[in-house]
């Protein structure tokens, strides 16, 4: 028997925490709390460093001379690496490539998600057009949910 302060495996309680005390759901599992912390959003200006950071592979195509690191040019740089990861059938880096653009997708600025969308999702249908039908099924299981929704979005949209 649990002791009488053990929390439930599983429960969605309100704790009281003023001045929020009517708006915040805490789900509560397994004895800890699952708090929501604040989402920092990345800025435009942070990308090309946290693409470089994350792929170095990149980095030199950071330095080309006469390049300022725009968000469009950093995501257009990754997405060119991305096309060139999959053509060489480098799948596993293709997953990283789309795990690092779902995550900056996710936390970034209004800037930012624009230029994810139409530089990087836009250029899925010309990746799928240069795979056959099981590289582009590989492919498509790398896909965040959050990055494969706006594809199909796109894709209804246009039709």
């Amino acid at each position: 028997m649990a002791p009488p302060n053990a929390w439930p495996a599983q429960t969605s309680e309100l704790l009281v925490f003023p001045p929020f005390a009517a708006i915040l759901p805490i789900p509560r599992l397994a004895g800890h709390c699952i708090c929501q912390l604040p989402v920092i959003m990345i800025s435009q200006y942070e990308i090309p460093a946290l693409i470089a950071g994350q792929l170095p592979q990149t980095s030199r195509d950071f330095r080309r001379p006469g390049m300022a690191p725009t968000a469009y040019q950093s995501i257009q740089v990754l997405t060119d690496y991305t096309r060139r990861m999959a053509l060489e059938h480098e799948f596993k880096t293709v997953g990283k490539c789309m795990g690092l653009m779902g995550r900056r997708y996710k936390e970034g600025n209004a800037l930012v998600r624009n230029a994810v969308e139409t530089i990087f999702i836009f250029s899925f249908s010309s990746m799928m057009m240069s795979c056959n039908i099981m590289e582009w099924r590989i492919i498509q299981t790398y896909m965040p949910p959050c990055l494969y929704d706006v594809y199909v979005h796109q894709v209804m949209s246009s039709h």
